[in-house]
């Protein structure tokens, strides 16, 4: 198996990228979830509310967020999409979440939006969409270099927590071989993860976009829900998911501007 090219690193941690890089505004951001919001319309997808305040609390790593005497902030849009009554077969979401941050930039925020998307069928189902979506936000002036990118996959590496590269070409990088206990996802008949991560890979290095996979609770031991594992609403498996970290991907654009000079 190859292993990763020496000297590379996660783009949110490279200060001196960083230092170039010029935020998205409240704006910006408005303006792109207007067109997404046209996109998945077109699509037949219906939208999904979500609260800020989580339904479900657990506990993570330290990496959850309370407000005392108030609730949890939500950590993820599962598992509550689950249980929200007769959802439509497709949906979508444009929702914020919250991480514990240790270390925070514009490409690791302690608060940032999600872009969500459900549809029956297997998790591959999912990518035909992502390419539409890259389409739709470059032709509304978001993104003009994101969907030019030619797609790539590889095996995920549990050490280095990122993909298994032989080259730094500048290019998507679908990653697969997640392990039950790595999974957001639901598991395969073999009991292997059906989770996937969507990689942006520079010649500076590589930034996570999003995840997808079939919906399904989480086989991580370390992710414990407060109120018991029977509480939760059971996940239909016959519809896979995708999510995408919103600012992180218009920010992608900009930064292979930067590179482009």
């Amino acid at each position: 198996m190859v292993e990763n090219v020496s000297g590379h690193s996660c783009l949110t941690r490279q200060a001196a990228l960083l230092s170039s890089l010029k935020d998205v505004t409240p704006f910006e951001l408005g303006e792109a979830a207007t067109h997404l919001r046209r996109f998945f319309s077109s699509m037949q997808f219906r939208e999904m509310v979500l609260h800020p305040f989580d339904a479900y609390p657990m506990d993570y790593q330290d990496a959850v967020l309370d407000v005392p005497s108030i609730g949890q902030l939500r950590f993820n849009t599962e598992p509550e999409i689950w249980g929200g009554g007769k959802l439509p077969e497709r949906f979508y979401s444009i929702s914020s979440l919250f991480r514990k941050e240790k270390e925070k930039n514009l490409l690791r925020r302690s608060a940032f939006f999600i872009v969500d998307f459900y549809q029956p069928g297997p998790p591959d189902s999912m990518l035909p969409i992502f390419h539409a979506l890259l389409q739709q936000l470059a032709e509304a002036g978001f993104g003009e270099h994101l969907h030019r990118l030619p797609f790539d996959y590889a095996e995920y590496d549990p050490v280095a927590d990122c993909p298994r590269l032989s080259s730094f070409e500048t290019r998507w990088v679908v990653t697969k071989g997640y392990d039950a206990a790595h999974s957001f996802f639901e598991v395969d008949e073999r009991g292997a993860s059906t989770r996937n991560e969507v990689f942006l890979v520079t010649p500076l290095g590589y930034l996570e976009i999003g995840a997808f996979g079939i919906t399904g609770l989480n086989k991580n031991p370390r992710y414990i829900f407060r109120t018991g594992a029977a509480s939760l609403p059971m996940p239909p498996v016959h519809r896979s998911g995708m999510g995408l970290g919103f600012e992180r991907l218009l920010l992608a654009d900009r930064i292979l501007s930067i590179l482009l000079g």
